[in-house]
């Protein structure tokens, strides 16, 4: 239920720039679309940038992608670069912090497409680049509000929708894990929303399963190849949190995929960690 932005978290490799390689991350064949075709995918604040280039991948791998912006002018715009690609979405005007507006997204999405398999949070703000002592209180509430607060909202708004499958993406930033001086208070909005994914993981149905062969293939499939060209020095956990007791949680049913990159080979070291209790 964890994603990354801005150079954030999700998967793990040392890589080396290659000149050896052709990239091609333009193309998108038949088997890539089969991916998460039929699926239906929400991604906040995504007319532009990183939520855009989300929405236009989920799109090009079959999911319909409903895109969402303060404006309707960037959201007619944006609807319109995916259409001529071939995507089919839905646009619609959603700031975040609108109650009504977050209300809208989620039924109206529900009442055209009958469901809801993807929520991307991508929506955020940094309105300051004061230190924590200098930050104003008018900033401390809007960050809080846009990066942290409407996450939970939305997801409490969506959660009826939510179906087995179904998968939540709060998007952070590598300032969760070491806020940099200017973004110290983005930063630890950032790293709320790590604990917000553990939390919410909790009140949803687990897996309930053991880990298979295929889980780990997948898992190294992305590690090697284009798709992770930016994903480096990190750690990939393919696994279930299972809560034993309340004061016990193991990571279970997975296991670590740590890649070390030395161009033209890649080795991996995997550790595996067995097997959730009935």
């Amino acid at each position: 239920m964890l994603g990354a932005g801005g150079g954030g978290v999700l998967g793990g490799r040392v890589a080396i720039p290659s000149i050896y390689r052709e990239r091609k991350r333009n193309q998108i064949n038949g088997e890539d679309r089969e991916k998460i075709r039929r699926k239906v995918a929400i991604v906040t604040a995504s007319t532009q940038g990183i939520g855009f280039g989300i929405a236009e991948r989920l799109g090009l791998e079959g999911a319909a992608v409903v895109i969402s912006s303060r404006r309707q002018k960037n959201v007619d715009e944006a609807a319109e670069k995916l259409r001529v690609k071939g995507i089919e979405v839905l646009g619609l005007v959603c700031h975040v912090s609108n109650a009504q507006q977050r209300k809208d997204l989620i039924e109206k999405t529900v009442a055209k497409y009958g469901k809801i398999d993807v929520i991307v949070c991508n929506a955020a703000a940094n309105p300051a680049v004061d230190g924590i002592l200098e930050t104003k209180e008018s900033v401390l509430d809007k960050l809080w509000e846009i990066n942290v607060k409407t996450s939970v909202l939305l997801l409490q708004e969506a959660a009826p929708h939510l179906q087995k499958g179904s998968s939540v993406i709060f998007v952070s930033s590598i300032a969760a894990y070491q806020p940099p001086q200017g973004l110290a208070m983005y930063g630890v909005t950032k790293t709320a929303l790590l604990g917000l994914t553990k939390k919410s993981l909790e009140e949803k149905t687990l897996l309930n399963r053991l880990g298979t062969t295929q889980d780990m293939a997948a898992a190294t499939a992305y590690l090697a190849s284009d798709d992770a060209s930016y994903v480096t020095g990190e750690t990939l956990v393919v696994a279930e949190e299972c809560n034993l007791d309340s004061n016990f949680v193991l990571w279970c049913c997975g296991a670590t995929v740590n890649e070390v990159r030395h161009d033209p080979i890649s080795t991996y070291d995997i550790s595996h960690f067995g097997g959730c209790p009935e």
